[in-house]
């Protein structure tokens, strides 16, 4: 069973109950992760990167502050690898997104960067780059404070070097929310896409209104848009990982990554 795909709501009042901060996200990997699984996919994580592969593994006292789970970002191929999360904030709110890594080589921890993006505008960064220093394992924590209401994307991005890396003890928290600001359905729990990997049509459901669907290269090369959600024929693109993204007519994207084979 999947854990924590629900939201958290933890209330801990401060300052003499004058404010409260609400826990949306919390996850340290430890129950509900098979050892060896991708995680792309589950539990809404979105991840790609050419051949890389986000494996929940398990291994006594090597995960952060010597938890026995986390996540390897294991390389393939390329440098350049995303593991995101997606969540509707509150204009005006501020959210506090925390997330232990390790570089596989001490040298390339700055090959890793944590960011706040817009995914209604693309990839606009609102908010970072934050960076780690050093070679073991240590915390990184961005804030920001939501301009509008709508889809961003908490991002930790590898950039270069020819060695993986890994992650753990991730968590989402709203600091100045209480428990009834926080709106538990997400884009990604109306919007999914199936099969996923495939080699012939990718199929879209949503019970939003759609406005518009783009399919994506990993080079940033759009090979398909459309209006609708019909079936999208992906028998002549070439295999690899592309980035589906579906607009609704409220103004939400949903990035997905796709696998065709």
């Amino acid at each position: 069973m999947m854990k924590k795909i629900l939201l958290l709501f933890t209330l801990m009042a401060i300052c003499s109950g004058m404010f409260a901060q609400v826990t949306i996200y919390s996850e340290d990997f430890e129950n509900g992760y098979t050892d060896g699984q991708d995680i792309t996919g589950f539990d809404y994580w979105q991840t790609w990167g050419n051949e890389y592969t986000f494996t929940a593994t398990n291994e006594a006292g090597v995960g952060a502050e010597n938890s026995n789970w986390y996540v390897k970002m294991q390389r393939g191929t390329l440098d350049f690898a995303v593991a995101q999360r997606v969540y509707e904030l509150t204009a005006g709110e501020t959210y506090e997104y925390k997330i232990w890594i390790k570089p596989d080589a001490a040298g390339q921890i700055g090959s890793l960067k944590l960011e706040v993006i817009d995914v209604v505008a693309g990839t606009a960064v609102v908010a970072g780059p934050i960076k780690g220093t050093g070679g073991e394992w240590q915390e990184l924590t961005v804030s920001y404070t939501a301009a509008t209401t709508q889809n961003y994307g908490f991002r930790l991005t590898k950039v270069w070097g020819n060695q993986g890396a890994s992650f753990d003890n991730v968590s989402l928290t709203c600091t100045t929310c209480t428990p009834t600001d926080i709106d538990s359905n997400t884009l990604q729990d109306v919007i999914s896409i199936y099969p996923n990997p495939t080699s012939d049509v990718i199929n879209i459901y949503s019970d939003a209104e759609i406005e518009g669907v783009v399919l994506i290269s990993v080079t940033g090369k759009q090979v398909y848009q459309s209006v609708t959600t019909e079936p999208i024929n992906v028998s002549d693109l070439p295999q690899g990982v592309y980035v589906l993204q579906v607009k609704t007519i409220d103004g939400t994207v949903s990035s997905q990554k796709v696998m065709i084979k």
